[in-house]
């Protein structure tokens, strides 16, 4: 018998688009191993289940605050530079039912260091229970869907090699989690300067934390540096937010 044809669905042409601009980024990766034991806990106990994504993203987003390269990109046009962002835009990967498939969409955060965490919350909330055609983060890729693949390419490279509008429409940073489904995400594929992602937590409450990062605008020292300070702040100024929620 052959093979059956089945036509792209709007998920799986965006990923497409979003493979073919992510393998222009030369990505490097680092790991490593943190305690969150005790923000786990505390998670648990806290009245308002905080996704981890977006404890994650605060905390990054915290980091990026003092560690100005972690908010830069690499344009190479019309010369080759760095552009940086005066604050952090995160994209969390959300999944939605799109066109009658499942798909893997960004929910952009502005300054998620600057917000609460149920406020960071409710904004995800948001992006997985509003109408997709209602949502404001999605409006840009369902005018693009309706769009030939070499339109749509064109769009996506002006975005992506734009230092001005390539944090409004790709963030700063990505987020993407799968610790919760017992998968760590080696390579998060993603068109961003980087990409964090946490592991499942063991018994003893150890994860791993990855970090895949563009050579071309830091180098690993830096991303070291980067986690040294991330793991400060999840087990300092969110550990205590999470403990006041449980109180």
């Amino acid at each position: 018998m052959p093979n059956s044809r089945i036509e792209l669905s709007p998920g799986r042409r965006f990923m497409a688009d979003l493979s073919w601009l992510a393998l222009k980024v030369p990505t490097s990766v680092l790991k490593r191993t943190i305690d969150l034991g005790p923000l786990s806990e505390a998670r648990a106990a806290s009245a308002e289940s905080v996704p981890w994504p977006l404890i994650v993203a605060k905390a990054y987003g915290l980091t990026s605050r003092d560690h100005a390269f972690l908010r830069r990109s690499y344009v190479p046009w019309p010369h080759a530079h760095l552009s940086e962002a005066p604050y952090s835009i995160a994209t969390v990967m959300v999944w939605r039912v799109w066109g009658g498939d499942s798909a893997a969409l960004f929910a952009r955060i502005i300054e998620p260091e600057a917000k609460p965490l149920v406020g960071l919350a409710a904004e995800l909330r948001a992006a997985v229970e509003t109408p997709i055609e209602e949502f404001h983060s999605f409006r840009a890729l369902r005018i693009l869907d309706r769009l030939p693949r070499f339109v749509r390419r064109i769009a996506w490279w002006y975005a992506f090699n734009s230092g001005f509008q390539r944090p409004r429409f790709f963030g700063t940073f990505g987020v993407t989690i799968l610790g919760q489904r017992g998968l760590t995400h080696l390579v998060p594929l993603a068109p961003v300067t980087s990409a964090i992602t946490v592991g499942p937590i063991g018994a003893s409450g150890a994860a791993d934390v990855t970090v895949a990062f563009d050579h071309r605008v830091m180098d690993g020292v830096h991303v070291a540096d980067a986690l040294d300070a991330f793991e400060n702040h999840l087990n300092g100024p969110i550990l205590a937010e999470l403990r006041a929620l449980a109180s």
